[in-house]
């Protein structure tokens, strides 16, 4: 089965770079002072335009935080009058009732909220007083209006104690709420020495798997081979990034996904020269990286019997911190050494236990 084809299905456009608050582990390292150019709304439109040509249906409009940039109603409005579905990655702090006012226009519309801790440790970790409830009053605001709501949550030392809050909020709001491990090899995080060691994301994985026994709106995003058996059910390939996504970053760089801005290495051209159309479809970046294969993946992605759905998972993050596309998933890999020690009887998802990996029993 041909799991990756180059037709464009997704953008993924930051469309502001600037922020009104100061996330440490932000992937785009936006902040209030941060003033990169912003595309005009001509320049969106065309952007739009481009898209659909190449089969786009849907764009995951973020930044920065969109609600920041004053025009966010025309910018939305550009997409969803080409016929667009609308995805929101937004901070929540912006959205009031004004907002919703505005938001009933749009009849395809989905948002992502940020929700990392309890209100105390909330509040430290995005740098801004009184966040907490603001955010928390947004998510209220959305769901009493009707909308679709994904709150998502990066896990780190700083708030690995709050995993519960988390799950119980979620919970009790039949909420979706998406969990995803801090990178730190990019953005405001990178070099950061707050990422998760080895046994707390054994235990996020444990806490994520009971917890979905009497809440299932509750998912990790991590790599198949880490999950357990009866979590898998929700596993679906990469995020398609060369092959059906591309990203846009606030300045018109066109990337091969939205968190890879400031790598110039990593940019097929700016829309304010060459239409995305013409560089989706000749950038010769995109095309020398369509020809990677996932079956070269290195080390432990490379025999994992889950390659040909998970396709080696994020391929950015490797490429950041080792300069090669084909290098493993860097959890996995962490997952697999600890096994090859001893410190580790099996993967998360007993691939070993079940039969799937005799190779690695018999090491």
């Amino acid at each position: 089965m041909e799991l990756y084809k180059s037709k464009l299905v997704r953008i993924f456009y930051n469309i502001t770079n600037r922020c009104n608050l100061y996330c440490h582990y932000c992937y785009a390292g936006s902040g209030h002072p941060v003033d990169q150019a912003q595309l005009s709304l001509d320049t969106i439109e065309r952007i739009a335009s481009d898209g659909r040509k190449c089969g786009a249906s849907s764009v995951l409009l973020s930044g920065g935080e969109p609600f920041f940039r004053k025009d966010w109603f025309d910018v939305f409005s550009v997409f969803d009058d080409y016929g667009y579905d609308l995805s929101v990655s937004s901070n929540g702090t912006l959205i009031n009732e004004k907002t919703i006012q505005k938001l009933t226009k749009f009849k395809n519309i989905i948002f992502q909220i940020s929700l990392d801790a309890s209100e105390q440790n909330f509040d430290k970790i995005v740098g801004v007083n009184g966040t907490f409830k603001r955010v928390t009053k947004a998510i209220d605001l959305l769901l009493a209006n009707g909308y679709e709501i994904q709150v998502n949550s990066v896990l780190h030392k700083s708030n690995f104690q709050d995993i519960p809050f988390l799950i119980r909020y979620s919970y009790e709001r039949e909420l979706l709420l998406r969990f995803t491990l801090l990178s730190t090899d990019y953005g405001r995080a990178k070099g950061s020495p707050l990422s998760l060691d080895l046994s707390q994301i054994q235990k996020v994985i444990q806490a994520v798997h009971v917890s979905r026994k009497v809440n299932p709106y509750v998912e990790l995003n991590i790599p198949p081979l880490l999950l357990h058996p009866d979590d898998l059910f929700h596993i679906s390939p990469s995020c398609g990034w060369m092959h059906h996504q591309c990203g846009i970053q606030s300045n018109g760089d066109v990337t091969i996904c939205g968190l890879s801005g400031g790598r110039p290495d990593l940019v097929a051209g700016n829309v304010k020269s060459q239409s995305l159309e013409y560089l989706w479809n000749n950038s010769p970046l995109f095309r020398k990286l369509r020809l990677l294969e996932i079956t070269k993946i290195k080390e432990i992605c490379g025999i994992c019997p889950f390659l040909s759905v998970c396709g080696g998972s994020c391929r950015l993050t490797p490429y950041i911190s080792t300069g090669d596309f084909y290098a493993p998933n860097g959890v996995c890999q962490m997952f697999y050494e600890a096994l090859k020690r001893g410190d580790i009887e099996d993967f998360p998802s007993y691939v070993i236990n079940l039969g799937f990996m005799e190779c690695l029993s018999q090491n």
